[in-house]
């Protein structure tokens, strides 16, 4: 027969295994109440993981135009037309110095008081406003000497560079362009004239410039001077 301590026993086991069910009752809701955002948020890592690789891949050069190969990959072929397009681009190429007249001829020259301007001696006002417009946190060092000549140039800059220019030059934007392009588009249009538009990608002036020391390069440098002296 069951003593009075049996019957405790056995009411404080039926206890703990009724408390270890609601732990677990408990444990496994709470399971399964995040298991969508837990899913969702592994959904996004990995969505995020292969985008990242796709990125990482378009950012790969998958081949290159050899001269005489054509199109290849492999990573021997295209070293060696990298190396072929840079020993071209900044090897030293010959100039006719005659050209530079026909170049040289007609570029609009600055008055006295325009060229006084840009070489007068920099003032201490013009580095207060120089070091205004840069950002804090930063040492600006010869930067306060670049933006000085910048704000002058941006004075006269109009006054040479040509209208259809739009590049760099204050109060002027791409719009400007754009307009001019379909003005002309549609003066030939209603006109039906045959007419071409061409986009020239020009190199920049510093890729391939010869040492100043050079006669060709000191030439130039003297012909540009006394078109804006």
């Amino acid at each position: 027969m069951r003593t009075c301590e049996d019957e405790q026993d056995w009411k404080l086991l039926a206890d703990i295994r009724q408390e270890i069910h609601t732990i677990l009752k408990t444990k496994a809701e709470a399971n399964v109440r995040c298991m969508p955002e837990r899913c969702a948020k592994h959904l996004r890592l990995t969505v995020q993981k292969q985008l990242l690789n796709q990125e990482s891949n378009r950012s790969l050069i998958p081949f290159l135009i050899h001269p005489t190969k054509g199109k290849v990959s492999d990573i021997e072929s295209m070293h060696e037309v990298a190396e072929a397009f840079y020993q071209d681009l900044y090897s030293e190429k010959m100039i006719d110095s005659g050209s530079w007249n026909t170049l040289f001829n007609g570029l609009p020259v600055l008055s006295d008081a325009d060229a006084l301007q840009l070489e007068r001696n920099i003032t201490a006002t013009e580095c207060h406003a120089a070091l205004l417009e840069m950002e804090l946190g930063k040492s600006p060092d010869y930067k306060i000497i670049s933006k000085v000549l910048a704000q002058r140039l941006k004075l006269v800059m109009e006054k040479v560079v040509h209208p259809d220019q739009t590049c760099s030059v204050p109060n002027r934007t791409l719009q400007d362009n754009i307009h001019l392009a379909r003005s002309i588009i549609k003066y030939h249009r209603q006109r039906r004239e045959a007419f071409g538009l061409v986009q020239w990608d020009q190199g920049k002036a510093f890729d391939r410039k010869p040492p100043l020391e050079s006669t060709s390069m000191a030439s130039c440098q003297s012909q540009f001077d006394s078109c804006l002296a």
